[in-house]
């Protein structure tokens, strides 16, 4: 429901909405926590979650502060 939200906020069509979300959660590795409330995710999938919300819009680039603080070294390597 989150990246829903922010998509609409950002103008993402509805059509290209739930695919695009599906694709942005395999990406940070939360596609089977998808009905999730945010409170249940570890700090770890939080910070995952937020890097979802970064690059649903698909943007040219990102430029983040410590993006893999707090990730086990699994996830590390998956993100970079």
């Amino acid at each position: 429901e989150a990246l829903y939200y922010l998509g609409i906020l950002s103008n993402i069509s509805k059509n290209q909405l739930k695919s695009r979300i599906t694709e942005v959660l395999e990406k940070v590795n939360l596609i089977s926590y998808r009905r999730q409330k945010i409170k249940s995710l570890s700090g770890g999938m939080k910070k995952r979650l937020g890097v979802a919300q970064a690059i649903i819009h698909d943007p040219s680039i990102i430029i983040v502060d410590e993006p893999t603080a707090g990730l086990d070294p699994e996830e590390r390597v998956r993100l970079r």
